[in-house]
């Protein structure tokens, strides 16, 4: 066989191999990178509420037609380690009271001796990518709620000029931190806080 025909036969393996690479399942022509594709997103959310077996989590979104709750990182305005539920009132497709408000949930696993205080405000932080010494706490103490007891916690983040308040309530449970964070404007969070009420009475972990 000569040169000529040999760079052709290498030609035509290599050609077969690419077309093998890109046109299985996850390839390039796919839209995939080569990579196996993780299982379909399927949502927990039905009737506003939010039941997850795995997680051994239910909660509840506010009565209030202001508000939309989902759980695919997908549509997450700000992915977050551990994040499963993020609620928004009023997004910008809706007319009416224009009053910000949102509340996120997180499930992390954390080990026994984890300080949950201080991923609280770890949390805190990251969502207003603000230093931890941007916030200064209100209140903290525990509180029971449907047989459970949880730390609920007060905080005002000061970001020159604007001033927003949280309220959370944590627990740590068979391994795995639980966190919601609802936050609003400092002006409106006396008016919103039913609402944030409303989502923490529904939080039930098993």
């Amino acid at each position: 066989m000569n040169k000529t025909w040999m760079w052709i036969a290498l030609g035509a393996l290599i050609a077969i191999a690419l077309a093998y690479v890109s046109l299985r399942p996850g390839g390039l022509l796919r839209g995939g990178t080569g990579a196996k594709a993780g299982p379909p997103f399927r949502t927990h959310i039905s009737a506003d509420t939010y039941a997850n077996p795995e997680l051994k989590l239910t909660v509840k979104k506010p009565a209030s037609a202001d508000w939309e709750m989902s759980d695919n990182p997908a549509s997450f305005r700000a992915p977050e380690e551990g994040k499963v539920i993020e609620l928004r009132r009023n997004p910008k497709s809706k007319g009416g009271d224009r009053r910000f408000a949102a509340i996120n949930i997180y499930v992390q696993d954390v080990p026994e001796y984890a300080n949950d205080a201080m991923r609280i405000r770890e949390l805190e932080r990251l969502d207003k990518k603000a230093t931890a010494e941007e916030f200064r706490v209100i209140d903290e103490q525990p509180t029971t709620l449907a047989g459970q007891t949880l730390m609920r916690r007060v905080t005002v983040w000061d970001a020159k000029g604007r001033e927003t308040k949280f309220v959370s309530v944590r627990c740590t449970v068979g391994g795995r931190l639980y966190v919601l964070l609802a936050f609003t404007d400092v002006a409106h969070f006396d008016a919103l806080l039913p609402e944030f009420e409303e989502v923490i009475a529904s939080f039930g972990v098993q």
